[in-house]
This record gives structure tokens, C-alpha cells and sequence, in this order.
């Protein structure tokens, strides 16, 4: 039975004499078990000279319960705020058990008999009790497969045919030195990649709403959308807008690339239209110019277009627009309003000596005229003074504008 008498419990300066307030305050930011957390908040309330009822009431704790946590933690020090071994009901299975049934969770479910696709709770209960004869309820069978070292996670889809991560490593480093080699030539690394984008958004996204309202994010349910089609380099990204992904749309993006920024290196997935006859003619006759180097098979994470992608879907998830050409309209605007930055790229995308070519931030081609936003190398920037002012107060101004040579 417990002791309640408070008169044996220290106080202050005399409650744990080699353990300071700074110590157990950073042991308590440190701590993720509730029950230790309160063991600790008791012994600082009790360097505090607070009572023991009080300690209590703060709690919400017996008063038996609060002299006890005290009471040991006099004599055991510090350590008393772990559980004493042995404490509670003993497990249904021994440890060779625990092992097996370690082994059989990290194995998918249809080595054991089951059929789905991943394990929960309720199946690790009816593997336990059919292998060991051990029956637990679902709350049991969740402590316990928290306690071996598993948690409750979303998986991610895999293709099967993926490439491993060592190849994903081979990779990056062939292509840190295509890179370099290839910068040595005049060429520009680029990351590519196309994306859908539809004008119906079934999956609203998070964002910043009045809390006393409901977020409501409407949606027409269409399936009309644009395909765009981008190119990342060094601090800039270039993107231009089609109807759908074949081969002749991408050789006419192709151009534009070529166009914007002279030699180019661009790493591709592996999509039909990528390595398609068409394309290849196209490049045999660009005389080497442009050259496509293509990502290991379903590894999107190598790409970091695939990042760009994400951004511009998260900020039209939670808008509607009349038509794909309001869509589209607003995809640019955001981009020129820098609403939507470019990402960073990739590491072996890097060259060490080349610089990238052209201006930083997003632009995408204008047919018929020239972008003032992003001035091509064959622009030059022409000053032209005038005079401005009354008689008294005359201020020279300069006026800078594109001219472009012909």
C-alpha cells in the first residue's frame, strides 16, 4: 500500500541535490513518452517547493500517486522517472516469437496466406493467433507492433521495373561527367519533362482560410486541360503550352529550346515519343547540337522537373477557371508575377566551370516578337538622354530600351 505521509519528502535545493532545474527542463523538452514527461514535471514542481497536493491538482494525479514518483526519485535519482522491469502483464509470445513475427511483418502478406495488399492490425492479429495461438484484441496488437518497431505510413507506388538504387547512383555520377565534358563544348545541361494540367480539380489542396468559415473549393469536374511542356536549367525555367504529347509537338519544343539557348543537353524520360524515329531525324539533322540523354527507367525522382510539376499543380488546386485558356492565361501570369519561382536543380546537373547561359527566372517563347522580359543574347541595350524639367529645375533622365539587331 502506499505511504502518504509528505513529511519524509524533500523540497527544493534538498530534492535532488545533483540533478539542476536546467537539466531536468531539458530533459523534459527531450522526452516523448507522456508518462515520463509527468514524472519530470513533478520533480520540477517539487525544486519549486510546491506541495504535494498541488503537484497533485496540476497533474490531475493522486496524491498517493505524486509521493510515490517523489519518494523514489530520492532514492534512485534521476533515473527513477524510467518504469521499474517487469512492471505490467507479461507478453503472449516469447522473444524467438517476436523475432518471427518481425521476420513475417516485413514480408509482404501473401508469403503469409493473406491476400491483401498490406498489414494492419487486425491481420497481424489473425497471423498471431493462427502461427502461435496467441490472441490479442486490435488496441493489444497495436501496442505491440508499435513496440517492435513498426508504424502506420501510406506506401508509395513503385513500378516494379525501377531502376535499383545503385544504378540510380551509377547514373548520377555518368552524368555529373557528361555534364562537365559536354559544358567544355559550349553546351547547357537541361532537365525536361512534360505534365497535364486539367481544369478540374478532384483533390483540393491545402491553404490559408478564415477559420470561422467552411473551405469550399469548387470544381466543374471537366476533363479539359493542356499539356506543358518545360525545360529546367540553372535558375531558369522554359515552358511552352500544346494540346497533347506526341513527337511532332515535341520537335517543334525542341526548336524553341534550341532557339533559347543555343547547344543543349537535355535528360528525358523514357516516353515513346522521346525515342521515336521522328525525333531522331530531327536531331541527325541539328548536326549534334541538341542531345537527349535518357533517365534509368521509372525513376521520376531523378528528374527535377517533376518538383516544378508539384509546385504549379499545388497553386491551381484550389481555383477554377471558365475555360483551359483562363488556365493557361493565369499559369503564365503567375510565372511573370513570380507567384511560381523555378526550382532548384539537381546536383548532377551542375556544371563546375560553365555558368548557365541566358536570364534567370521563367519565360516561355512569343511567336511573331520578342520578349521584353527575357532579352536574347542578340539584344543590346541602347541609352537615350533627354531633358527634362522647367527652367529652373532641369534633371537629366535616362531612358533604357530594346533594340534589337536585324
Amino acid at each position: 500500500m502506499a505511504r502518504t505521509n509528505p513529511l519524509k519528502a524533500k523540497a527544493g535545493r534538498e530534492f535532488l541535490p545533483n540533478t539542476s532545474m536546467k537539466y531536468l527542463e531539458k530533459l523534459y523538452k527531450e522526452e516523448k513518452n507522456a508518462r515520463k514527461r509527468d514524472r519530470l514535471r513533478a520533480y520540477m514542481y517539487r525544486k519549486e517547493c510546491m506541495a504535494l497536493e498541488d503537484i497533485a491538482h496540476n497533474l490531475k494525479r493522486a496524491p498517493s500517486t505524486i509521493y510515490n514518483w517523489i519518494e523514489r526519485a530520492q532514492e534512485e535519482g534521476i533515473r527513477a522517472r524510467h518504469e521499474r522491469e517487469g512492471r505490467g502483464r507479461e507478453c503472449f509470445l516469447d522473444e524467438d516469437q517476436l523475432k518471427q513475427l518481425v521476420a513475417d511483418l516485413k514480408k509482404d502478406p501473401g508469403q503469409s496466406g493473406f491476400e491483401s495488399g498490406a498489414w494492419n492490425a487486425n491481420l497481424a492479429r489473425m497471423h498471431v493467433k493462427k502461427k502461435f495461438g496467441a490472441e490479442y484484441t486490435q488496441i493489444g496488437m497495436q501496442c505491440l507492433v508499435t513496440r517492435l518497431g513498426f508504424s502506420w505510413k501510406k506506401g508509395r507506388p513503385k513500378n516494379p521495373g525501377a531502376a535499383s538504387k545503385k544504378k540510380q547512383e551509377e547514373f548520377k555520377e555518368n552524368a555529373k561527367r557528361l555534364v562537365n565534358e559536354m559544358a567544355e563544348k559550349g553546351f547547357t545541361a537541361l532537365a525536361g519533362d512534360e505534365a497535364g494540367l486539367q481544369n478540374a480539380q478532384n483533390r483540393p489542396g491545402y491553404g490559408r482560410y478564415w477559420r470561422s468559415r467552411r473551405a469550399v473549393s469548387r470544381s466543374y469536374l471537366t476533363r479539359e486541360g493542356k499539356h506543358i511542356f518545360g525545360v529546367l536549367a540553372v535558375g531558369a525555367f522554359f515552358y511552352a503550352f500544346y494540346d497533347k504529347p506526341n513527337a511532332d509537338n515535341y520537335i517543334d519544343f525542341l526548336k524553341r529550346v534550341h532557339k533559347r539557348f543555343g547547344k543543349v543537353l537535355i535528360f528525358v524520360d523514357n516516353a515513346s515519343y522521346h525515342k521515336s524515329a521522328k525525333v531522331k531525324k530531327f536531331l541527325e539533322s541539328r548536326n549534334g547540337e541538341i542531345v537527349l540523354e535518357y533517365l534509368p527507367p521509372y525513376t521520376p525522382e531523378l528528374n527535377p522537373v517533376e518538383v516544378q510539376w508539384m509546385v504549379i499543380k499545388r497553386t491551381l488546386s484550389n481555383k477554377i477557371y471558365k475555360s483551359v485558356n483562363d488556365m493557361t492565361r493565369s499559369v503564365r501570369a503567375m510565372f511573370r508575377k513570380k507567384e511560381i519561382a523555378p526550382v532548384k536543380t539537381f546536383d548532377y546537373l551542375h556544371a563546375d566551370h560553365a555558368p548557365p547561359r541566358g536570364a534567370a527566372g521563367c519565360f516561355e517563347p512569343r511567336d511573331g516578337r520578342k520578349s521584353r522580359s527575357a532579352p536574347g543574347p542578340r539584344a543590346r541595350f541602347v541609352a537615350v538622354a533627354r531633358l527634362t524639367g522647367g527652367r529652373r529645375a532641369r534633371r537629366r533622365r535616362v531612358v533604357r530600351r530594346f533594340v534589337f539587331q536585324t
